[in-house]
């Protein structure tokens, strides 16, 4: 059965973050950052394990509760570069993948977070 929804190709979303990740703190970082505080805001009301889909460069990583494992996911090798340098927990972990098909931990997460990337 055929869609008329397009498809996504992972390599050109690819190819656009690997431009975006030295810079994208610095302009989409301060749009999104009042959506970003409010969903991390609800999530440390919470315990448990999160997985935050689309983490990109992690600009919410430093504002998890110590309390919470949090496991990023993102498409762009470039972006969790940027996104393991703001990890300073050892519980948290950044993959490379879609959630197509994901590397995930052996724990499955209780929360998950995704502002940015309803298509992944």
């Amino acid at each position: 059965m055929s869609s008329n929804h397009p498809v996504m190709d992972t390599e050109s979303v690819r190819h656009a973050y690997r431009r975006w990740a030295p810079v994208y703190d610095y302009t989409f970082g301060q749009v999104a950052e009042a959506g970003r505080k409010h969903a991390v805001k609800i999530i440390n009301q919470r315990k448990g394990r999160v997985l935050e889909v689309g983490v990109g460069t992690g600009l919410s990583l430093p504002a998890y509760g110590k309390h919470l494992t949090v496991t990023g996911i993102d498409l762009s090798p470039e972006m969790l570069d940027k996104a393991r340098e703001k990890v300073t927990k050892k519980t948290s972990a950044m993959w490379t993948g879609s959630t197509r098909w994901t590397p995930a931990p052996s724990a499955s997460p209780t929360r998950a977070s995704t502002r940015w990337s309803p298509c992944m």
